[in-house]
């Protein structure tokens, strides 16, 4: 996988985390959660999982993940 997403995050005032676009991504994710709930999920493929699609040709917006986001439902 490319460049680690974690370098990427931003807390917003809304209760979500924002994962900035960067490399292959063309818009910028968002998760519907905390930093504290975050850091909680051991298996980052979730977060992987998201820049995947924000990478998708054709997004408009952002790529968006609920709170209660897990790998492998998309």
């Amino acid at each position: 996988m490319g460049e680690d997403w974690r370098k990427h995050l931003e807390s917003q005032d809304d209760g979500t985390v924002r994962i900035k676009a960067h490399g292959k991504m063309n818009v910028d994710a968002r998760i519907v959660t905390d930093q504290q709930h975050l850091s909680n999920h051991i298996d980052d493929r979730g977060p992987e999982q998201l820049v995947n699609a924000a990478e998708l040709p054709g997004i408009v917006g952002e790529a968006w993940a609920m709170a209660d986001w897990h790998f492998g439902y998309g």
